[in-house]
């Protein structure tokens, strides 16, 4: 673990969740923090889109026909041109249906096209993706398990361990929650009208699961290079690539690059044994957060319901 993340390890459950409580000595009065939660510590701040198997569910996914391959696999421009492609099928299809999606000119232009090509060839060298009238479509798609480049963050601590203790299945190794401090980056977001990272919290109306998670995403931007001039570029490879490296990481580079101050506190990292996820799943059931909170809705309540024969705690032995 790098110095930019502070790691702070657990060895019961009961003490992890007190390390997420608003009363932990961990959390400073005034600034503002977001959470998220993983099963494996060893995952990666990485989104879908750029871990090889969700790139690859991505491109099955997608109508698009193009295939980039040699030294353009890599390319920016054709990473987008698939997620395009994906979040509009998602967009056309829901609104086809009569169900809520947000405005997006982008998506809106060429709707009745199978595919659109069109928009693809008016990005040019340099255009920053995602696009901020996409965001509010990419969020409401990433968060119903279509494959994007944002990454899933929540305001509420809790939720944070729901998720990373969400499958109460006992295993080696340890699960995680991450804790991001928001405020500590203000400045240096203020300060630089180049600053890459956005934060994007969709409206919560007409999504029940994301208004109940208090869900927002992060989403690190890419430079993109037009069609017209990606045939020169990649004579001389000089084209814009993808950027595969860790949030964290980017962040750090990138202040580092700006010759900037990285504060320090900005990741922390919360590591407990899986040893300990029955407990931790049992803490959070006793505070009502389990899967009816977290999924509202009938089919969050036969969830809850379906596991309680894994948290059930075993029953002693009744004397001979």
């Amino acid at each position: 673990m790098n110095e930019f993340v502070e790691e702070l390890r657990f060895c019961t459950a009961k003490e992890f969740v007190h390390a997420l409580l608003p009363t932990s000595d961990l959390f400073e009065e005034k600034k503002n923090y977001i959470f998220r939660g993983h099963e494996d510590s060893s995952f990666k701040l990485i989104p879908q889109v750029l871990r090889p198997d969700g790139r690859e569910r991505m491109e099955k996914m997608s109508r698009a026909y193009a295939r980039a391959t040699g030294v353009l696999a890599n390319a920016s421009v054709f990473s987008a041109f698939f997620e395009f492609q994906l979040i509009r099928d998602f967009y056309k299809v829901s609104d086809e249906f009569g169900l809520y999606v947000p405005l997006s000119e982008r998506l809106r232009k060429k709707i009745h096209h199978d595919v659109d090509v069109h928009s693809m060839n008016l990005w040019v060298d340099g255009e920053s993706w995602l696009p901020d009238d996409m965001l509010e479509a990419a969020g409401l798609a990433q968060h119903y398990g279509v494959p994007t480049r944002l990454l899933d963050w929540t305001y509420d601590p809790l939720v944070a361990a729901f998720f990373a203790s969400s499958s109460v299945a006992e295993s080696e190794g340890d699960l995680c929650v991450w804790v991001f401090c928001q405020t500590d980056l203000v400045l240096l977001e203020l300060a630089d009208t180049s600053w890459p990272l956005v934060f994007s919290q969709p409206h919560y109306d007409g999504n029940p699961n994301l208004a109940a998670q208090r869900g927002l995403f992060t989403h690190w931007k890419t430079k993109l290079d037009s069609v017209a001039t990606l045939v020169q570029k990649e004579k001389t490879h000089s084209f814009q690539v993808l950027d595969y490296r860790p949030l964290e990481q980017q962040v750090m580079n990138y202040c580092v690059g700006a010759h900037e101050d990285c504060p320090p506190g900005v990741f922390r990292k919360l590591v407990l044994p899986r040893s300990e996820v029955l407990d931790l799943a049992r803490l959070l059931r006793a505070m009502r957060y389990g899967p009816a909170r977290i999924f509202p809705g009938y089919g969050g309540v036969a969830k809850e319901l379906g596991e309680r024969y894994k948290l059930r705690r075993p029953m002693p032995d009744a004397e001979s």
